[in-house]
Formats: structure tokens, C-alpha cells, sequence
């Protein structure tokens, strides 16, 4: 039977995490999990380590190097201490069944045998329970994408530039995509290994892309099970710590990464990003003021 390790990251927001926890540790799907306390300035790793047990870990960050550096301190952990077969990456603002989880294992265990699997995630509900197609595969972005999101008026025009087709969605219990949401996903410990984890470089924002981009040039697939859902109710940690203009920061830093190391940009290329980027930046704080001034 496969073993699967659960890392969830928890930044100052032990209550949600805890919440979370709570209604996961008993799943039979899941051999472990480990809690990540990324550096939280608040008393979350003292409030985490009571959940502590021979199936739940609790560990502490050093110091808080963003998401990507968070899950791959847990990720190692899990690979010292669980040696787990599928890494589950959560965030605590979810709520998944153990149905969701069964299924997720059996489909990689099964596509492992013919083909070199890399994240496989159920379709991500919203708040409402709603399916919103935006958010639960993409392509992978590219220099034009990234220019249209960057701006408003670009990005009315081009609201679903790189969505699948509602079409290329359904009619089938999974289906091959891109890139899949960071808020839950599970990837096969091998599979991770080879890719080096999450890159460290980012902070915040970007990981899932670079991620995918990272499995498919070595050959993986990556699925959305279109047959299993999780609710996400999307992330008050980042809204409680961080501003709206820093958080858009960190965005574009992400961006600028992968662009530079991995979409192969030239100098020239790489120039014009950061230009563009700079007036997105100056557009973005212009429409945050005037959205505080109507508050």
C-alpha cells in the first residue's frame, strides 16, 4: 500500500491550520503529516505542537524564506523520518474528503506503472462550491500571457488566455494539463526528487508553474481528476500579513524569475519584461489607492 505524507505550511495562522488538521489526521489515506511552522512571529509553533503524535509532526522553520523554501523544509523532513511513496502539498485553507485522497493515490499508483507521473490534483472548488474554470488548470505561461495579466485593460480583453476549454474538461474521469493550483496537489516522492523539489529563488507565488515547467521538460504528465474536488477558501494568510502592493511585489519578482531561468529569455527580452513590469507595478498602486479613496 502506497504511503502518502501530507506538508502543510502554516505562517502565523495556527487556528486555520489547526482546523485543518483536525479534520484530516484520521484519514486512511494519509501515513502522515507534517506541520511546517514557517518562522511564525506569533505563539503558532508552541499552539501547533499539541497536535503532535506518531502520525503528525510538528517542526519549526529557522527563519521564514517563503513558500517554496517552507514546503521543501517539510518535504526533506517527510523524506528522512516518513520515506513516504506521494507527497501531499496543502494549504490549510482547504477542505478535501479522504474519498479525494484515495482516488488521487489509486490513479497515481496506477499511471505510475506506464508513465512518469508528476502533479495530479482533484478540481478545486471555490468558497461557493462553485467550479470557476480559471483556477483549476492552465497553461503554462509565457512572455505574452504574462504581459496581458499584468495589466487591467489587457487582461479584460483576454480574461481566459490561458485556460483549457470548458470542453477539454469534462466527458473524462482525467485529463492531461499544464499547470495546476498550488493549493493542493500531490506529486510521487521520485518524481519531485528529480526536479529538486520547489525553487527556493521565490518567495511568494509562482511555484506551481515553475514546478510543471521544471516535470514537463524531463518528460512527466501532469492530470486534473476531473472524478474527486476540494473546496479552496483561498488564503487569509497572505491577506493578513502582507499588503496588496507587496504582494503584487512578490508576484512580479516570481515572474522575473522564471522568466530568467526558465522561459530562456534573451538580455533584450528580459529588459523589456522588467520595464513593463515597473508600469504594471505603477498602474497596480494607482488602482489600489483610488480602490482605498472609494472604500
Amino acid at each position: 500500500m502506497s504511503k502518502n505524507a501530507l506538508i502543510v505550511l502554516n505562517y502565523n495562522n495556527y487556528e486555520e491550520t489547526k482546523r485543518f488538521v483536525e479534520e484530516v489526521k484520521d484519514y486512511p489515506s494519509l501515513e502522515a503529516i507534517v506541520i511546517v511552522d514557517n518562522a511564525s512571529k506569533n505563539e503558532s509553533f508552541q499552539e501547533l505542537s499539541k497536535l503532535a503524535s506518531d502520525r503528525i509532526h510538528v517542526i519549526l522553520s529557522p527563519t521564514n524564506q517563503g513558500y517554496a523554501s517552507g514546503n521543501n523544509f517539510g518535504v526533506k523532513y517527510a523524506e528522512t523520518h516518513i520515506k513516504p511513496d506521494y507527497y501531499i502539498i496543502s494549504n490549510p485553507d482547504v477542505i478535501v474528503t479522504n474519498d479525494a485522497i484515495q482516488t488521487m493515490t489509486d490513479f497515481v499508483t496506477e499511471k505510475s506503472q506506464t508513465e512518469q507521473v508528476g502533479v495530479v490534483a482533484p478540481i478545486m472548488l471555490g468558497p461557493d462550491e462553485a467550479f470557476h474554470l480559471k483556477n483549476t488548470g492552465w497553461k503554462l505561461p509565457t512572455f505574452k500571457s504574462d504581459v496581458i495579466s499584468m495589466f487591467a485593460g489587457l487582461a479584460r480583453r483576454h480574461p481566459n488566455y490561458l485556460n483549457y476549454d470548458n470542453q477539454d474538461l469534462v466527458g473524462t474521469e482525467y485529463v492531461p494539463v499544464d499547470v495546476l493550483p498550488g493549493s493542493f496537489f500531490m506529486i510521487p516522492a521520485t518524481s519531485f526528487k528529480q526536479v529538486d523539489f520547489f525553487d527556493e529563488q521565490t518567495f511568494l507565488f509562482c511555484e506551481e508553474r515553475i514546478l510543471s515547467h521544471k516535470l514537463l521538460h524531463q518528460g512527466y504528465h501532469n492530470y486534473l481528476l476531473t472524478n474527486c474536488s476540494y473546496i479552496h477558501n483561498h488564503s487569509t494568510t497572505i491577506k493578513s500579513n502582507i499588503s496588496k502592493i507587496n504582494t503584487y511585489k512578490h508576484f512580479l519578482a516570481s515572474k522575473k524569475i522564471y522568466h530568467r531561468d526558465y522561459l530562456n529569455n534573451s538580455s533584450f527580452k528580459q529588459g523589456v519584461f522588467h520595464v513593463l513590469a515597473a508600469l504594471s507595478l505603477l498602474e497596480k498602486q494607482i488602482i489600489y489607492r483610488l480602490q482605498d479613496k472609494i472604500k
